[in-house]
């Protein structure tokens, strides 16, 4: 049956190495149907969201080359079920890629999404157009906010596609990615900040209790601080305030509290105990 990709891939040479290593059967008898030579929804989605790809080309010579190319997310774009075109932005000025591809149109691509442990590998036909050549393709592709210089277009006509499996692909993720996906710990740890300084705001001098020498905070990497002999303003409250917010889900947990002594042994991050809001060592107040 017919398997795009592999009918590419798979040369005289390939096959005769799948022999020795007894996976030859796995692709002479597939009976599926993977001609994969139109671009689905799914694949027009996929490379929607890409800011970076690999592609591979071949030199005069008979030598691969392979670079990375990047741009804003969503610079390689989908024109119809068989075209791909991306705007080629200024770079290190060795034009090797784009040589080469003059030369011999034939180039695979490869788009990770490695969150997702997900890849996209292409073949396809490489076709190089000043930014002139198509005024409409041009404006279609380009995005004015991204800021490099635009430099020339690649069009590519595809020949076949493939996913590939999750194997060995380690999740990484970029700044926004990451930014993202720890934002609900960020907000919490701003909204806990802001209602310690509330606290401490609220003293007046008056309702002062003495905070035993025991009172100890724990890092998370295990290297204990401790507050010194401190006091702070309406302090039942506080102290029962302070045990409220080593039980949020940001702590990793509190210990060793003896209520009739208010003496906590909370655990928390190390960028807490660097905040100025918090006591670090002698006498200094437990919320200034």
């Amino acid at each position: 049956m017919t398997y795009g990709f592999m009918d590419i891939a798979i040369t005289p040479s390939v096959r005769r190495t799948q022999v020795e290593m007894g996976a030859d059967r796995l692709w002479s008898d597939f009976k599926g149907h993977r001609e994969f030579d139109q671009f689905s929804a799914r694949e027009t989605a996929f490379i929607a969201q890409r800011d970076s790809f690999y592609m591979a080309s071949v030199s005069e010579t008979g030598w691969p080359y392979v670079q990375h190319r990047g741009g804003p997310p969503g610079f390689p774009k989908v024109l119809d079920d068989r075209t791909l075109a991306f705007v080629d932005y200024l770079g290190n000025r060795q034009y090797i890629s784009t040589g080469n591809l003059a030369e011999n149109d034939r180039t695979c691509l490869f788009l990770m999404d490695y969150p997702a442990r997900t890849r996209l590998k292409i073949y396809a036909r490489a076709e190089k157009l000043a930014l002139d050549a198509d005024p409409v393709l041009t404006a279609k592709i380009t995005n004015g906010d991204y800021g490099a210089k635009t430099e020339r277009i690649f069009r590519l006509t595809l020949e076949a596609f493939d996913w590939n499996c999750p194997q060995h692909i380690e999740p990484r993720y970029t700044e926004a990615e990451f930014l993202s996906a720890s934002q609900h710990l960020i907000d919490k740890i701003a909204q806990l900040e802001r209602e310690m300084r509330r606290c401490g705001s609220a003293a007046t001098g008056e309702e002062r209790i003495e905070v035993p020498r025991s009172a100890h905070i724990r890092r998370s990497h295990g290297k204990l601080g401790a507050f010194g002999r401190g006091t702070c303003a309406h302090g039942n409250r506080a102290i029962q305030r302070l045990l409220e917010i080593a039980h949020c889900p940001v702590w990793t947990g509190v210990s060793g509290f003896d209520h009739s002594r208010h003496a906590p042994e909370i655990r928390m991050p190390p960028t807490f105990l660097a905040n100025p809001d918090f006591a670090k060592h002698g006498t200094q107040t437990i919320l200034r």
